[in-house]
């Protein structure tokens, strides 16, 4: 690539590894946060901590959104807020875990060529870390 470093390079094939779920986040960012400059950097930064989405008309208006925003050619309109509670109960209202549950879904649609998401395919999707956790305060 013309004009970007090598450095860059793998770091932008790193990211791309990381957007298709190959890779975990944690590597990527740890070494940033190293030596001097990434004290620095982390100084800069602090940590927000909130709570699970409830269910209701907002949490299911995000879903249809997302859906919407599928190009996957052979989805039903509608499956995704259908499967709301699934949904929740595997993202524990966490929405961050929601976008990957949704995301994988769709990636693995797209490469086993079904072009669609259903409660199957969902079921099949593993979650990310932090909604597999049991933490104290979700029990």
């Amino acid at each position: 690539m013309l004009g970007v470093a090598r450095g860059e390079v793998r770091r932008l094939r790193e990211l791309r590894e990381l957007a298709l779920g190959r890779r975990a986040a944690v590597p990527l960012l740890e070494p940033r946060l190293s030596g001097t400059r990434g004290e620095q950097i982390a100084g800069r930064f602090g940590i927000v901590r909130t709570g699970p989405s409830g269910t209701g008309q907002q949490r299911t208006a995000l879903i249809a959104a997302l859906e919407d925003s599928l190009r996957l050619h052979r989805h039903q309109p509608g499956t995704l807020p259908g499967l709301d509670r699934d949904l929740h109960q595997r993202s524990h209202g966490m929405i961050g875990s929601l976008l990957w549950l949704i995301r994988s879904a769709a990636i693995s649609a797209v490469l086993d060529g079904t072009e669609k998401i259903t409660r199957k395919a969902l079921e099949s999707v593993h979650a990310d870390l932090a909604s597999q956790a049991i933490r104290p305060d979700r029990r």
